[in-house]
């Protein structure tokens, strides 16, 4: 019964902590996906842009809960990753366009 408490407390802990996470980094992703959108991305590398809010609003219907398939934090952690990728790129691609160089 010890061993079964335990594990509840635990559990009870780790959750709220890996959404709170995954919270943060589509926080992230948004500052990513607006940084893309001031250095003209959705202009210059818009495939990129694009495909990053597509996959951003996604994570999000995961970690909601509406999307069809229901509530999956560990896809939204996933898709959330890709669009900030993707956004990273597009963002790079697009200064590169404009002749600037990306800072990070």
């Amino acid at each position: 019964m010890k061993k079964v408490l335990v594990f509840l407390v635990v559990m009870g802990f780790c959750g709220p902590v890996y959404a709170k996470s995954v919270v943060r980094m589509m926080g992230d992703t948004g500052y990513m996906i607006r940084e893309a959108m001031h250095s003209k991305a959705n202009l210059y590398a818009s495939d990129l842009y694009d495909d990053a809010v597509k996959l951003q609003y996604e994570a999000k219907a995961y970690l909601r809960g509406t999307h069809k398939e229901g509530r999956n934090v560990s896809q939204a952690r996933l898709l959330t990753k890709q669009a900030y990728d993707l956004a990273k790129k597009a963002r790079d691609k697009s200064l590169k366009h404009l002749g600037w160089v990306a800072s990070h």
